[in-house]
């Protein structure tokens, strides 16, 4: 019975079908109504009116391309900028042709030469005409006119052989070339000046080389002779700025001592010097007069305690006489100079340096 619910008759199940396709229609045109309004409002616009539009946008847009007359100024083709040509009128195809003209032809020489210009319009010519300056003619310009350079400062000359300890604390910070400065200048005439800003890019080594260099005894009458003896430098114990006092060693050499001294370990002879990169003969007979060295100050190997890579770094070292020299002592711990000698690596011109370095048992 209760299936007499659920059951229609064929002209009901009719109207039911008729009742669902209008409700989608009402659905569909709810939401396609917009674009129809827009197609019949587009449809039914008057065209003359949107030709009046168009003309007036037309015109609008001519008036704001068109150069203004008072938007004129004095120019030079040759040097102007592509935002000078545009504001005189230029459309963007002409000024490219005009600095490609100038720049692959040749220079406008005269003003009748820009219509060479390929795309020139013969309007824009006459009105721009009586602005065109050329080399020849004097150049105006809409800026305002840069102010002239400034004259160049007068240098400031420093005279040396004139200056006190306050110059010279303002100037140096190292106190003993600042000392070795003021020793200089007091007992040497300094022949040359030097502008200040110079005096300031020096370095204190590099002030005190300078002064150096162009330094000469006083032996004007009157005066007395006075000779700088150097300074006596031990070379085991001296720091670089010591070794800096000697003649014609800068920060440079100093550092190259320091680090060769201690590659060694220390110096066992003055003649080591030498060997030192940068040290020539004739510095190097300078040098003698005024260093000395203390053997007992160098840093001894004992090689039975060290690795071969520790041994091999040593300057008088080759790897090969490292590796001889280690596996004699893995075999014999106190070997004697003798035993040293019997290795096929070292001879005994090597032997003549190395045993300064070696620790061997009494």
């Amino acid at each position: 019975m209760w299936k007499s619910f659920f059951l229609y008759t064929r002209s009901e199940q009719r109207g039911i079908i008729v009742l669902i396709i209008l409700i989608l229609l009402i659905v569909a045109a709810r939401f396609t109504m917009p674009y129809w309004a827009v197609y019949f409002v587009n449809n039914t616009v008057d065209e003359e009116f949107v030709q009046q539009v168009r003309q007036l946008n037309a015109q609008l847009l001519a008036q704001n391309n068109s150069p203004k007359s008072d938007s004129l100024f004095y120019f030079n083709p040759n040097t102007a900028s592509e935002e000078e040509l545009k504001a005189l009128g230029f459309t963007h195809y002409q000024l490219k042709s005009l600095i490609g003209y100038r720049t692959k032809v040749k220079e406008f020489m005269v003003k009748a030469d820009l219509l060479k210009v390929y795309g020139m319009d013969t309007s824009l010519f006459i009105k721009i005409k009586p602005y065109i300056l050329l080399d020849k003619q004097k150049k105006l310009s809409r800026k305002k006119s840069s102010p002239p350079p400034e004259a160049p400062q007068q240098l400031e000359w420093i005279n040396f052989n004139r200056q006190e300890g306050e110059f010279w604390e303002q100037h140096i910070l190292s106190d003993s070339i600042r000392s070795r400065i003021i020793q200089l200048t007091g007992h040497n005439y300094i022949t040359k000046s030097l502008p200040l800003h110079k005096v300031n890019a020096y370095s204190d080594d590099q002030l005190y080389q300078w002064l150096l260099k162009n330094s000469r005894t006083i032996t004007k009458p009157g005066d007395k002779l006075v000779a700088l003896s150097p300074p006596h430098i031990e070379l085991n114990a001296a720091d670089t700025t010591q070794l800096m006092q000697l003649p014609g060693i800068g920060s440079r050499l100093s550092l190259r001592i320091v680090n060769f001294r201690n590659s060694l370990g220390g110096f066992y002879h003055i003649s080591q010097l030498a060997d030192v990169y940068g040290i020539s003969d004739k510095l190097f007979n300078d040098l003698q007069k005024c260093v000395s060295v203390n053997p007992t100050l160098i840093q001894k190997m004992d090689v039975q305690h060290l690795s071969l890579k520790e041994i091999s770094r040593h300057h008088y070292f080759t790897y090969q006489q490292a590796r001889e020299l280690k596996n004699l002592y893995r075999k014999n711990t106190t070997p004697k100079p003798a035993d040293i000698l019997k290795l096929k690596s070292i001879s005994e011109q090597d032997w003549e340096k190395i045993k300064h370095y070696l620790i061997f048992s009494k």
